[in-house]
């Protein structure tokens, strides 16, 4: 057997060993898809699971060889392994068996413990290699929710083995089952859980395996996580077997598991939300029992889990598996809050889950607090009515943004005048704007403060609905919350409505120029995520469409892919030929955002004269001066000479004067107007006026918090100018206002995130220059800090690398297995997970 069918194979049976023995044949009849070959190998493993056969053997080498190959546990029962005599089974998995042991010293040490033995039958290179991570993670981690390592070694036939401390106690939903504990007293034993987690997170271990049956309870009532056997250190290269192995429990694993994505603390996050669902409402948030392969994965992948109060309407059984009986007040105590908790936690997309158990602890701490949680949207900040107004005309796209209410609306007017389908159509796309709206705030507890993106996102999860039914209004109302999405700067790695979309549009039966539409909508989606790998591949295709010529909206996109891949002299000759072919449709919006892209990457190529040129011709076009996009391109204009040195006292009275018709356009807390103070604020700067500046900056901060938010990119950007700001006018205040920024980007779990890096090592970098070397490394590597590398450009993770070496002096590789509290053991695990050549070359 090749080791991708023997991989094919255990995976089926460790998803089989899930089934109910008495649904076993068929759903494996089913799994196998004709294979003959691999149904009869799956059939005699099951069979040897059961334990169809004993035999004894007289040595402890013949025990091992025929207990670990037949899977027999009583003839273990009583063997020694090292120093220790194994008493009984308490518990096994698809790596190897767990046995309470004593210590037999022969100085009459008695100690009970936990033994895992490797199982005979898995030995080979990968299994291995994961029983010594195991290993080795266990030794890195000191936690009093976490079950502590005490030896290690190998038995006499060179079976690996990991002893543990022994905990007595019991799976943490029994637990709660038994003594009918309510739900606070739920949350607080699962608050236990989060805080086990996020040690190992905070050093660079995701679990990948929490379930009921890992997560204890001992006899004090104190939580205890178990089973590393499938974790995997952050900073590790990859993990080949990770998902072809499919080592996972189907009811508690991310979706990312199963397709082989990348691995994360947020494949924790959603373990620990179907945790507690489970412990909520008394079973996983999805049921798989009896389901077939493909159709496990299918749920796991596509549907959303009710919502809490409606499981336990749907199971009769529920409060009894919670051992409650109050069943209309614990209905209650689900709605709202603790429902928006749970299922933030396990949304199907990692980038919209807790970006880490920290935000999801302090929303369950919120709640117990009767405080507003994040989850919910209590940080919403704008009201229905004026998210509308606000956005309508910025850029000119946001407009696009509820496109969908235009086109539903003329169509429902002129219902005589057009085709059924089309009718029908209509009312469908005004169906879903309406449902989305009442999603967004289920509960009316916003008083109208619903966020752009809540209700983009209900609107997208509404439209779902239609895929099967009315594909063409799914889709066309797919491309307008993309656009709308991308307008707000909404971006998803992975789009699966879209992906569905497009599959239609491109289909037989479906429209040839919306999918088109669609391609290229993705692509841009992907190039404002970073993902120039996918957007590339998109844009190729799209320009190799013999069909037509490349759009010039394709031309557009590849310009900015070029821009942001720094292809600079590219992307300048890309922008041109767009800029040229829309050049007949002069001040329109496509227009705009080619010459946009043009003086760009003019900029960029260090041209700014060019760069000056293509934006007056373009200003020039223009008959109103105070038409939007005309105001936007006089505001990238003063950018443009600021950026490039030519700022003077002209460009503060021209950042002045456009602050007054860019209010009068998009309004006094806009977006656009926060951008415009901070502008404004910089050319204050150049002009040697920095007490005007500061308060520059407090309107750009104050602007952009009330359209954006605290924590949203644009205005973190302004906070920390703004503490800049402070902090070169030598004000106490600065080091309040770094600290209160670096805070709320803790929270917003976006400590690790690209964003939260650069904000780190920016105020270091300030801190260094001080002399305070000591508050710099306090800033720089903080207890837990775990950064996404995979989000940073490469010269960003190379200079992250570099600034740690810089302040913790020389770094070995060899220490990444030092102590988790060893602030340079812990430099020395990023830096080295960047660039390892900086341990032998910062040690010489």
């Amino acid at each position: 057997m090749s080791a991708a069918d023997f991989a094919r194979v255990r995976a089926l049976f460790d998803a089989a060993l899930d089934i109910a023995p008495a649904l076993r044949p068929a759903w494996c009849a089913e799994a196998c898809a004709g294979d003959a070959g691999l149904h009869a190998e799956l059939l005699r493993l099951l069979a040897r699971d059961a334990g169809l056969q004993d035999e004894p053997a007289p040595s402890l080498a013949s025990v091992f060889g025929a207990a670990l190959e037949a899977d027999s546990v009583r003839q273990l029962v009583g063997a020694r392994v090292g120093r220790y005599r194994l008493i009984d089974e308490i518990g096994q998995g698809g790596m190897g068996r767990v046995f309470r042991a004593v210590r037999e010293d022969a100085d009459d040490v008695r100690q009970e413990v936990a033994l895992k033995l490797l199982r005979r039958e898995m030995i080979d290179s990968t299994i291995l290699a994961r029983f010594r991570t195991e290993r080795r993670i266990l030794a890195g981690l000191s936690h009093p929710g976490i079950a502590r390592l005490l030896d290690l070694g190998e038995s006499e036939d060179g079976i690996p083995y990991i002893v543990m401390e022994l905990v007595r106690g019991e799976p943490i939903t029994g637990h709660c089952a038994r003594l009918g504990l309510g739900i606070r007293e739920r949350l607080d034993l699962f608050r236990q859980v989060l805080a086990a987690v996020a040690h190992a997170h905070r050093n660079l271990i995701v679990h990948r395996d929490i379930k009921p049956a890992n997560v204890l309870v001992d006899e004090t009532g104190s939580v205890k996580l178990l089973d590393f056997g499938i974790a995997k250190p952050l900073h590790a290269a990859g993990d080949a077997t990770a998902t072809a192995a499919r080592c996972l429990t189907p009811s508690y694993a991310a979706p990312e598991q199963f397709t082989g994505g990348a691995i994360s603390v947020m494949s924790d996050v959603y373990a620990l939300g179907a945790l507690l669902h489970e412990l909520l409402t008394g079973q996983p948030p999805l049921q798989l029992d009896g389901l077939s392969a493909a159709e496990t994965e299918r749920r796991v992948l596509k549907v959303p889990p009710a919502a809490l109060r409606q499981t336990l309407v749907q199971d009769p059984q529920a409060m009894e598996r919670l051992g409650r009986r109050d069943v209309g007040a614990w209905k209650r105590a689900l709605a709202g809050d603790l429902d928006a908790i749970v299922h933030k936690a396990l949304r199907k997309e990692p980038q919209s889950r807790y970006l880490g158990v920290e935000p999801f602890d302090a929303d369950l701490a919120s709640f117990l607090a009767n405080r507003p949680v994040q989850a919910s949207g209590s940080q919403r900040l704008y009201r229905t009515l004026k998210f509308i107004q606000r956005h309508r005309l910025m850029l000119g796209v946001v407009s696009g943004a509820l496109t969908a209410v235009a086109i539903a609306l003329t169509l429902a007017v002129r219902q005589a005048q057009v085709a059924e389908a089309e009718r029908d159509g209509a009312q469908a796309a005004m169906a879903v704007l309406s449902e989305s709206f009442r999603a967004a705030d289920p509960m009316r507890l916003s008083d109208g403060q619903v966020s752009a993106a809540e209700i983009l996102a209900a609107a997208s999860r509404r439209t779902a609905a239609l895929q099967e039914q009315q594909p063409q209004v799914h889709a066309r109302l797919m491309a307008e919350i993309g656009e709308a999405e991308l307008a707000l700067g909404i971006v998803h790695p992975v789009h699966a409505g879209l992906d569905q979309a497009t599959a239609w549009a491109a289909s037989a039966a479906g429209d040839a120029a919306l999918a088109r539409r669609l391609r290229l909508l993705r692509a841009r989606q992907l190039i404002a995520a970073h993902d120039l790998d996918g957007a590339d591949r998109l844009l190729t295709a799209l320009e190799q469409d013999t069909s037509q010529e490349p759009a010039a909206e394709v031309l557009t996109a590849r310009a900015h892919y070029l821009i942001i891949a720094r292809r600079i002299a590219e992307a300048v000759a890309v922008a041109a030929r767009a800029e040229a072919a829309l050049s007949g449709e002069a001040g329109s919006a496509r227009h705009v955002e080619a010459a946009w892209q043009l003086a760009e990457a003019q900029r960029l190529a260090e041209e700014p004269e060019l760069a000056l040129q293509t934006l007056d011709q373009l200003l020039s076009q223009f008959s109103e001066k105070d038409h939007p996009r005309a105001l936007l391109t006089r505001l990238r204009r003063e950018r443009l000479l600021l950026s490039s040195g030519q700022g003077n006292a002209q460009s503060v009275a021209a950042t002045q004067a456009l602050l007054a018709g860019l209010e009068g356009q998009f309004g006094a807390t806009s977006t656009v107007l926060g951008v415009a103070h901070g502008l404004h604020a910089q050319a204050l700067e150049a002009a040697h006026q920095p007490a005007a500046a500061l308060r520059a900056y407090e309107r750009a901060v104050a602007a952009l918090t009330s359209s954006l938010g605290a924590t949203h990119a644009n205005t973190l950007m302004a906070r920390f100018n703004l503490a800049e700001s402070l902090y070169s006018q030598g004000d106490a205040a600065a080091a309040e206002a770094f600290d209160a920024l670096l805070a709320d980007t803790d929270r917003a779990g976006l400590r690790d995130s690209r964003m939260g890096v650069f904000l780190r090592q920016a105020y270091a970098s300030l801190l260094v220059a001080s002399g305070d070397r000591a508050s710099a490394r306090r800033v720089l590597l903080p207890p837990g800090f775990a950064p996404r590398l995979a989000e940073m450009r490469p010269e960003y993770r190379l200079q992250l690398a570099r600034d740690l070496a810089a302040l913790f002096g020389p770094l070995s590789c060899a220490s990444e297995s030092a102590a988790a509290d060893d602030q340079r053991a812990r430099a020395a695990q990023i830096a080295c997970a960047v660039d390892p050549l900086i341990g032998s070359r910062e040690s010489h």
